[in-house]
C-alpha cells in the first residue's frame, strides 16, 4: 500500500468531513441515507481506457449493491458510501464491516470495468482495512481493471396497464467476452416478479402485478468467476390502473385480499384485492387489540369486478402489527401488516 497522504492533504484540506456533494451519477444507482463513509479516489491507473473528467463514473459496492457513485473529477474524486439505514426490511446501504469493491463506467464505450486491484492509502489515521467503517475515512488508488459482463438488451419495458395487459414480461440478454455461461439474479424487485434463467445467456422477467405503483428493479448478471465479476441493470416499472371500462378484460375467478406491498412498510403500503363480481366493498385497518384504526374504503362504495388497490398511510400510527380486513358481500378476509418506523 502506498503512503500518499501528502498527495491528498492539499486537495481535501478545505472539505468539511460532514458534508460531501457528489457529482450526479447516471449509470450507477444508489440510495442516500443518513450515514456515510467518505472515500477519496486519488489515482486511476488504466491501460484499457483514458478517464474522461466529468463524464466517466466510479462507484463503490457492498456485494451486488451500489452504495455510492460519482463522476470522475480532475484531481481527487470523492465518493460518499452510504450505510444501510436499518429502518426498512430492504437493505439500502452498506453493512458495517463488509468488504468494499469498486467499478468504473467508461461512458465513451458504454462499458463497465471491474477494479481488480485497489491500493488503500496509509496516513492521517485513514482506514486501510478495505471494509466499510462508519465514522472512518479512506483513500484509494485504482490500478488494475477487468471487463464486466454486459447487458445487450434494449431498454426494459418500464410501464404496464394492469387492466389491459395484466402480465409483465421482459427478456434480458447479456454477454461477456471471456465467459460462455452467465447467471442472472433478481437483486431488487417486487415479490410478484419472477426471474427465469433460460440457460443461453438470457433470462425472462415476468409476473402479474398485485397493485398499481412504481417498483424499483435491479437485475444482476455474473460470470461466476468471482464475487465482483458482475454488472447490474437498473430500471423502474410503473403499473397503471387504466380506465374503469377496461375492467371487464380481466378474468377474476374469486374474491381475494391479494397482498400489501411493501410489507413490512414505513409509512405507506398499497393493499390490493380482487372482486369476482360488482360488490359493496369495505376495507378497514385494525390494530393488534382489534380496535378500528382507519376505514380505507367505505361500505357504501360499489366497485366493479376486477383488480383494485388502496393506499394506507400510517404516518400517524406507532410501529407494530396491524390487520387489513376486506369485506365484499358475504366474503371476508384479513391480512397481517407490519409497520416498522
Amino acid at each position: 500500500m502506498k503512503n500518499n497522504w501528502s498527495l491528498f492533504k492539499s486537495s481535501i484540506f478545505s472539505i468539511c468531513f460532514f458534508v460531501f456533494i457528489n457529482a450526479q451519477s447516471s449509470h450507477f444507482q444508489f440510495t442516500s441515507t443518513d450515514n456515510f463513509e467518505p472515500i477519496f479516489v486519488n489515482e486511476i491507473n488504466s491501460e484499457e481506457f483514458t478517464p474522461e473528467i466529468g463524464v466517466d463514473e466510479v462507484a463503490v459496492f457492498d456485494g451486488f449493491l451500489c452504495v455510492g457513485a460519482t463522476l470522475i473529477m480532475e484531481d481527487v474524486t470523492q465518493i460518499s458510501a452510504w450505510a444501510d439505514d436499518g429502518f426498512t426490511s430492504q437493505i439500502d446501504g452498506f453493512i458495517q464491516g463488509s468488504l468494499m469493491s469498486f467499478r468504473y463506467y467508461d461512458s465513451s464505450e458504454n462499458k463497465v470495468w471491474i477494479v481488480s486491484e485497489v491500493e488503500f492509502i496509509e496516513g492521517g489515521g485513514w482506514d486501510t482495512s478495505g471494509r466499510f467503517v462508519l465514522n472512518a475515512i479512506c483513500g484509494v488508488n485504482l490500478n488494475l481493471f477487468t471487463e464486466a459482463p454486459n447487458f445487450i438488451t434494449s431498454t426494459p419495458i418500464e410501464w404496464i396497464d394492469i387492466l389491459a395487459t395484466p402480465e409483465y414480461s421482459y427478456t434480458i440478454v447479456a454477454e461477456h467476452p471471456n465467459s460462455e455461461t452467465l447467471s442472472f439474479i433478481k437483486t431488487t424487485a417486487p415479490a410478484w416478479l419472477t426471474l427465469t434463467d433460460n440457460g443461453d445467456n438470457s433470462a425472462l422477467l415476468s409476473g402479474i402485478p398485485w397493485s398499481v405503483g412504481e417498483y424499483s428493479v435491479v437485475i444482476t448478471v455474473t460470470d461466476n468467476s468471482s464475487d465482483i465479476s458482475f454488472e447490474n441493470q437498473y430500471f423502474t416499472i410503473t403499473v397503471n390502473e387504466g380506465s374503469a371500462e377496461n375492467n371487464t378484460q380481466l378474468s377474476v375467478i374469486n374474491y381475494q385480499l391479494v397482498n400489501a406491498y411493501p410489507n413490512p412498510f414505513n409509512p405507506k403500503t398499497v393493499i390490493s384485492y380482487q372482486l369476482q363480481a360488482s360488490s359493496l366493498v369495505l376495507v378497514d385497518i385494525y390494530n393488534i387489540n382489534g380496535q378500528l384504526v382507519e376505514e380505507l374504503v367505505s361500505s357504501s362504495m360499489m366497485q366493479n369486478a376486477g383488480y383494485h388497490s388502496v393506499t394506507w398511510n400510517a404516518d400517524n400510527q406507532p410501529s407494530g402489527i396491524y390487520f387489513a380486513k376486506l369485506q365484499a358481500g358475504d366474503f371476508t378476509q384479513t391480512l397481517k401488516l407490519l409497520l416498522l418506523k
